[in-house]
């Protein structure tokens, strides 16, 4: 779940951005959101919005 959350922010950020509190919090909470929706009877749209707006920060820095 980790290196998934990773290589997702990786992408999403275009370069590593590993040194920022704000990645490390992002890496954390997208790997619990990955592993509560692990099962094949749960889908989720989304991220919430709240991570959405910092993934945001980071890929527009």
């Amino acid at each position: 779940m980790l290196n998934s959350a990773k290589a997702y922010l990786n992408n999403a950020c275009n370069n590593d951005m590993s040194s920022d509190d704000r990645y490390k919090f992002i890496i954390v909470e997208l790997a619990t959101l990955y592993y509560q929706n692990r099962g094949v009877l749960t889908t989720v749209k989304d991220f919430p919005y709240s991570l959405r707006c910092v993934i945001n920060q980071l890929k527009y820095n």
